[in-house]
């Protein structure tokens, strides 16, 4: 979760995606992955983004077809990929406007952040001079909005920003993770029999190997990061 101190740029996608398998159960991934959620802007607003991609739709091959979802090794899944990218003509403008709508709201969330701040820091300045002009002239403050509000309070007002933008985040990525399923990018929609806990003890009793929650998030952050790399612009 965010810090309520923290003046840094949001994290990237892959950073989202590492900081929200902290609270998500296997069941929650595997659900989050198989399910759409509208893409929310800091207000709550929708902003159904990724409903006019078109989907994947498959292509004759010459080779076995492999199917997305039992993919758990990183060189078969950047094949897979490398294929998908090569097939569909719409896949390379589906990533980059996730990664232009992953941009803007990022920026769009630390600016209205870093307003906050700014109007907090106005406010606690505005209170002090007009006590000070009262105590002055021998007066007193009438009403308590004109007191400086206090760290604690002020620190409460940006904790609660920073959790509702929290709640955004984890909406995009939820929206993002449904559109790379739809599109067929591995490690996204992964079938919940080849992932196991990472305190299971591996038993490998078939040919698709299985792995645990960390190595699919770091699967995941893995490929974000190539597509990041091949498509920014």
């Amino acid at each position: 979760m965010m810090d309520g101190n923290h003046d840094s740029l949001p994290p990237n996608l892959a950073d989202i995606l590492s900081t929200l398998s902290k609270f998500a159960t296997p069941a929650d991934q595997i659900q989050q992955q198989q399910s759409v959620h509208p893409l929310v802007d800091t207000y709550g607003q929708r902003q159904d983004r990724f409903k006019e991609t078109t989907p994947l739709r498959p292509q004759p091959s010459s080779g076995p077809v492999i199917d997305p979802a039992t993919i758990t090794e990183w060189s078969t899944g950047l094949r897979c990929v490398s294929k998908i990218a090569t097939q569909n003509p719409n896949f390379a403008n589906a990533i980059k406007s996730m990664i232009a709508n992953q941009r803007k709201n990022e920026m769009d969330w630390y600016a209205k952040r870093q307003e906050l701040k700014r109007e907090q820091a106005q406010k606690g300045h505005s209170a002090t001079e007009l006590s000070s002009i009262m105590k002055s002239i021998g007066a007193l403050p009438t009403q308590q909005s004109h007191q400086p509000r206090s760290d604690k309070e002020l620190k409460a007002e940006l904790d609660a920003f920073d959790a509702k933008i929290y709640r955004a985040q984890m909406q995009m990525v939820a929206a993002m993770t449904a559109e790379m399923k739809a599109l067929g990018v591995p490690f996204f929609g992964i079938e919940a029999n080849l992932v196991l806990p990472d305190s299971s003890e591996r038993v490998q009793d078939n040919a698709t190997k299985r792995i645990t929650e960390t190595e699919l998030q770091n699967l995941q952050s893995r490929m974000i990061s190539y597509l990041e790399d091949m498509y920014k612009e």
